[in-house]
């Protein structure tokens, strides 16, 4: 029994420096994966470029006894086709596009240099094996990621602007740039006793290392011997899912052709902590569902964890209705938490938010408090109608305790 993977990417990358773009790098790749079962056991082979996956197959067979790992063989026998290309800029326009792009952002920004990459990419990825699963999924996207540095400033960097689109929309990445330059340039100060707007990505990180079923099971972490108790605020839901309707393009299945229904798999519902991240492994090894969600560090690795499409649902369609006031946390780097929970944020660059508009900068900050209580009572909510018009990754909303730094 076998199964196999196989990705092609094709991406355009804009090196920006100075305002200005600096290079143009067209690229394309392609990997083949193998994987063959036996004795529940499994053998990797893969390979770059185009391959034969005849001889891959033969490969991985005859390195099975040597190189072979305890793996069960868990075929899926689902059979899908997803094509969800946009084409929000065609290749062939895209360098002249982020060309006017930079040159219409330095015009409302005039104050700061803008640098990093802007991307365009397309990648399809299939999964194919002899139980008969037979999946394909192709999507494109376009990815901004501007560092942003006030001309005047001694750090490498003050702001970053950026999000995973697949759509284009200029006029609006403009705005964007204006409406945080503008508030940027405005010193307000810190108010007391206000909620805290965050990536929700930053929150769920400090959480699901402990949810990864072979941690859990290994009895560490601040979550150990909770599965199934109540931890968390009752509006609070935390699933891994494919659902592209509402989040950014990726395939609707993983590195071992798991498919979720629309639902997808529940790690926290309605603050209940009810489930745990596993690959197929995993869910044999300690008889627990399959959550979904599986990766491979490299292409030709055997699938581990890899904390793939795992989202907060939704409590409000805007972050005004979270809150009408709040801190918007920009910039936030060396977050940390300990095993008993409390979390320290540093936050190099903080706005004032009202009513869902930045208002003005506050200086630079520290956010602590325990996880429990900022996914349990003080926790707000989550939305990813945000600040900025083409930024929608979801925010978070919670009290936490604030200082300056």
């Amino acid at each position: 029994m076998y199964e196999t993977i196989i990705e092609n990417t094709h991406e355009s990358t804009v090196n920006v420096s100075g305002n200005k773009i600096t290079s143009l790098r067209n690229t394309a790749s392609h990997t083949t994966a193998v994987r063959f079962y036996k004795d529940n056991r499994v053998s990797v082979a893969g390979q770059e470029g185009a391959a034969d996956v005849p001889k891959l197959i033969k490969r991985a067979e005859t390195d099975l006894p040597v190189c072979g790992v305890p793996y069960p063989c868990m075929l899926e026998k689902n059979v899908k086709h997803v094509d969800r290309r946009k084409n929000p800029i065609a290749p062939e326009t895209f360098l002249d596009a982020m060309r006017d792009l930079l040159d219409r952002i330095q015009k409302v920004a005039p104050q700061f240099i803008f640098g990093n990459k802007l991307k365009r990419i397309e990648s399809a990825l299939s999964y194919t094996n002899t139980a008969g699963a037979d999946l394909y999924s192709v999507a494109d996207r376009l990815e901004i990621g501007l560092t942003i540095k006030e001309r005047t400033s001694a750090n490498i960097m003050d702001l970053s602007y950026g999000g995973t689109l697949d759509y284009f929309d200029p006029q609006a990445i403009v705005d964007d740039i204006a409406d945080l330059a503008a508030a940027y340039s405005r010193r307000v100060e810190l108010p007391n006793d206000i909620p805290v707007i965050l990536d929700a990505r930053l929150i769920l990180s400090m959480l699901l290392e402990d949810m990864i079923a072979d941690m859990y099971m290994n009895g560490s972490g601040k979550l150990k011997g909770k599965l199934g108790e109540t931890l968390f605020h009752d509006k609070l839901t935390v699933a891994v899912r494919y659902n592209a309707a509402s989040h950014a393009p990726r395939p609707f299945f993983d590195a071992e052709g798991t498919v979720l229904t629309d639902d997808g798999f529940k790690l926290i519902e309605n603050g209940k902590f009810c489930g745990l991240l596993s690959t197929k492994r995993a869910a044999a090894q300690f008889g627990i569902p399959l959550s979904g969600g599986a990766s491979t560090g490299a292409y030709d690795a055997v699938p581990s964890y890899g904390g793939n499409a795992i989202y907060a649902d939704e409590t409000a369609d805007s972050v005004s209705k979270l809150c009408d006031r709040a801190i918007y946390v920009a910039v936030a780097s060396g977050g940390d938490i300990t095993d008993k929970g409390d979390v320290g944020i540093p936050v190099q660059a903080a706005f004032l938010l009202e009513n869902g508009k930045l208002v003005g900068r506050l200086p630079e900050l520290m956010l602590s408090g325990s996880i429990f209580d900022i996914c349990g009572k003080n926790f707000l909510g989550v939305s990813s109608q945000t600040a900025f018009r083409c930024d929608h990754a979801p925010l978070f909303a919670a009290g936490m305790k604030v200082a300056k730094q």
